[in-house]
């Protein structure tokens, strides 16, 4: 294994203003590793550095994020899936899955080997793939890679006269066609193969993927900043939080759809200290990498101030009363491996 190198990067002038509960940005720079897999947070406390007239202590924490390599698609109710055009034998094509942090598909129902099927079908050169079934223990018993007989699956639809355990080696690897039939076959021959990452949750109705991002979903229909938490909080997510303009640009996507909504509330408030901007996921937004205000914001105008943020339909931010109801994004992060 690679050793990992973690570099720690403050700018002086966040040095100089730190004081209680400010948090210093850290970047880290990891050999082979993509840079938005690993998140650092740190802090110190200066309330007990200056008690004890000690240099303060900085702790940083590691944060994995979820990330999926590309060609995921996502299938409602299932996971998220990949054909692999370029054939593997069966341990290949397992190991394959498993560098992406997935495994051989395994239908669980009808409705996912229909899916898997029509991913199948949309490759017309492709005539079956591989799928994580094989009776390798024991012939005639065809098991999923985690060990579940096939019969306990809900799917179980073979083509006819299949399996056969045909030939002189036997055939005890199982592959599916554009039809969603079973057939088994040599494990040593090579097929493409389909790959899974599972969801560790439900997905709630109206989220859409974004691949290599999350799940995401626009509630047009109004609240405050804080009703709009709490019903990102209780689908299993958050405010969205834009830390890429990559992100941005897809967030805003939504209004195309939306025509009639302008402005939405984003997971951003400088609540806890004016001027400092924060993220529901607890990054300051000077460490984002996407920071766009509309000219002239923010501007904490009117009597009680401005303290949360709304994203544009033009891609810009704007500070606004918490109080106001608005429209408002939620996310649902990737798992991570």
């Amino acid at each position: 294994m690679r050793p990992l190198f973690l570099t720690l990067v403050t700018a002086a002038s966040v040095v100089s203003s730190l004081h209680d509960d400010r948090r210093l940005r850290c970047d880290c720079h990891l050999n082979q590793v993509n840079y938005h897999q690993i998140d650092l947070t740190c802090g110190y406390n200066a309330t007990s550095s200056q008690d004890s007239g000690q240099q303060p202590q900085i702790d940083c924490s590691k944060e994995i994020r979820g990330r999926v390599p590309r060609g995921y698609e996502h299938v409602p109710g299932a996971g998220l899936y990949k054909l692999f055009r370029t054939g593997r034998s069966y341990e290949q094509a397992l190991a394959r899955c498993r560098q992406d942090g997935a495994e051989l598909a395994v239908p669980g129902s009808a409705a996912e080997a229909r899916a898997i099927a029509d991913i199948v079908r949309r490759n017309p050169a492709v005539k079956e793939a591989f799928v994580g079934i094989n009776d390798l223990r024991k012939t005639g018993t065809f098991k999923s890679i985690r060990g579940t007989p096939i019969h306990s699956l809900g799917y179980h639809q073979w083509s006819p006269g299949q399996p056969d355990n045909n030939g002189p080696f036997g055939e005890q690897c199982v592959t599916i066609n554009a039809e969603g039939r079973y057939n088994d076959n040599r494990c040593d021959w090579v097929f493409a193969f389909v790959c899974q990452r599972s969801l560790p949750f439900v997905l709630p109705a109206g989220y859409k993927y974004v691949p290599q991002l999350g799940f995401y979903k626009h509630y047009t229909t109004a609240d405050t900043y804080e009703g709009a938490k709490k019903r990102c909080l209780d689908d299993g997510g958050h405010l969205a939080v834009l830390d890429t303009q990559e992100e941005a640009e897809e967030v805003i996507k939504y209004y195309d759809v939306n025509k009639d909504v302008t402005e939405s509330y984003v997971g951003l408030n400088d609540i806890e200290e004016e001027g400092a901007f924060v993220s529901e996921t607890g990054k300051l937004l000077t460490w984002l990498s996407f920071a766009n205000w509309y000219p002239g914001e923010p501007n904490n105008a009117g009597p009680t101030g401005e303290d949360c943020v709304t994203l544009y339909v033009a891609g810009t931010y704007n500070d606004v009363d918490c109080r106001l109801r608005y429209p408002f994004f939620c996310e649902i992060p990737l798992p991570s491996s």
